[in-house]
């Protein structure tokens, strides 16, 4: 029995019209989270994923895609997503409510949070990164390497939060160090676990390039160990995620020094940047008010955090990816 047509709503309507797909016979949401219009496809025996994206434009959508076909070729032990061509050729569709894209489902299973499974999803990011630094980089659809005010232009105006904007100022002073004498390259910028597949331990494939763009090469491990909760409160053994995260990672790239000893800055940064962003949706009202307090908390844990274990982060690093 197909969905019908009325149910299909005018943006999937318009996606089985122009990619002539057969009427699926089911459309659900994902079981988690995303910061896109998603919706899952079953279509005549074939499983499609439809992406409807909120934060890109057209011009973006089709760098990203750009940098997955060149990643698709670059040999990879994993899949990367593969958008589904129109049959013109082109690889997404404008519409009324924004660009539109369609991909080949990926099969695999979210993975857990265990030791294994980090060691394993920090290989991967590894192995990506290396995949990444053989690239243009004129193939990013993005360029990251800016100050927190470049987060956000409507977002610096913290002092009515109580932010200590001097302690900001001196985040943007180490970044802009940290450009002149840390290796920068194409990153993915969003290694969570959500964003990873596995099957019998085994990555099987990394999703959501969205944020791939320019930045310094350890951002992608500054992200992907607060995206894997590595940096969450664990007072048995604070450090164990992370430990098993940066083991994995060194197996494909190892870090210079000024890279490790930057982490702990980092964690900082992008906890501010984090904040400057939600502000800034705030003050344009997009987003709550609660949104930016739960931001400022997250900063603060961040800066706790970082305070209690960030010299053992440097040494662990040191010792599990460093050179």
């Amino acid at each position: 029995m197909h969905a019908r047509r009325e149910e299909l709503g005018p943006r999937l309507r318009a996606v089985v019209s122009s990619w002539r797909l057969e009427p699926p016979r089911r459309v659900r949401s994902p079981a988690r989270g995303t910061n896109n219009w998603v919706r899952l496809l079953d279509c005549a025996g074939r499983r499609l994923v439809v992406r409807g994206y909120e934060n890109l434009t057209g011009d973006q959508v089709a760098g990203e895609h750009a940098l997955l076909a060149a990643l698709r070729a670059a040999g990879l032990p994993f899949a990367v997503p593969s958008p589904v061509p129109l049959p013109d050729g082109r690889t997404w569709l404008a519409t009324e409510e924004g660009p539109v894209a369609v991909f080949a489902w990926l099969p695999g299973e979210r993975p857990d949070p265990s030791s294994h499974a980090l060691e394993r999803v920090g290989e991967a990011l590894g192995r990506l990164d290396a995949a990444f630094a053989d690239l243009d980089s004129a193939l990013a659809p993005h360029d990251w390497r800016r100050d927190l005010a470049g987060t956000h232009p409507d977002g610096v105006r913290l002092t009515e939060l109580g932010v200590d904007m001097a302690a900001l100022h001196d985040l943007d002073v180490a970044y802009a160090r940290l450009l002149d004498h840390a290796p920068t390259q194409l990153v993915h910028q969003d290694m969570a676990l959500s964003n990873v597949l596995m099957s019998d331990g085994v990555v099987t494939a990394l999703l959501d390039f969205e944020l791939a763009g320019l930045d310094l090469r350890v951002a992608d491990v500054v992200a992907a160990l607060v995206q894997s909760g590595c940096t969450e409160p664990a007072p048995a053994r604070p450090l164990a995620r992370a430990t098993a995260l940066l083991r994995g990672y060194g197996r494909a790239v190892r870090l210079t020094d000024v890279e490790v000893e930057a982490l702990p800055t980092l964690l900082r940064f992008r906890a501010a940047g984090a904040l400057v962003w939600r502000y800034g949706r705030y003050r344009r009202g997009q987003s709550s008010r609660a949104a930016v307090a739960a931001r400022l908390d997250e900063l603060a844990a961040m800066d706790a955090w970082v305070r209690s274990f960030g010299a053992e982060l440097v040494t662990v690093a040191g010792d599990r990816c460093g050179r």
